[in-house]
């Protein structure tokens, strides 16, 4: 069972990543690189995915740190089509959110790192999807 302090530490964790990938780096990428905001999602979104490649220190498998790393990707889009309507603060609520389902649910393999990867390209692609429409109304 998760207590009140790890729930808070995923909190906290959900905060930083989302001070520094939506909150700086999104915005950055954006103006700097001349990126519209679905380019700049896309490449701040597969930067959060790769960055989950720290946890194979965890002694977790390959397939689960893959797994979590597009799980990341899909999530990043997500989350970047939120901060984008809505503000950042959002987003640190919905990833604090995932953080803790992810922990009273882990992943162990199988179809549960399915079920986590689905879900992640199923948010992301409606993330894309919300973006895209509407970038071209906007036109």
């Amino acid at each position: 069972m998760l207590d009140i302090r790890a729930m808070g530490w995923l909190l906290v964790v959900a905060l930083c990543e989302e001070l520094f990938f939506r909150g700086l780096l999104l915005p950055e990428c954006k103006v700097r690189l001349h990126l519209s905001r679905l380019q700049a999602s896309l490449l701040v979104s597969l930067l959060f995915g790769l960055a989950h490649f720290v946890n194979l220190h965890n002694s977790f498998s390959l397939y689960l740190i893959l797994g979590q790393m597009v799980y990341a990707f899909g999530v990043g889009l997500l989350l970047s089509y939120l901060y984008f309507a809505y503000g950042l603060w959002l987003c640190v609520l919905v990833h604090g959110a995932l953080n803790i389902v992810s922990v009273l649910f882990p992943a162990k393999g199988g179809m549960t790192v399915l079920f986590y990867v689905l879900f992640a390209l199923l948010a992301g692609g409606l993330g894309v999807w919300k973006m895209f429409k509407k970038s071209r109304e906007e036109l």
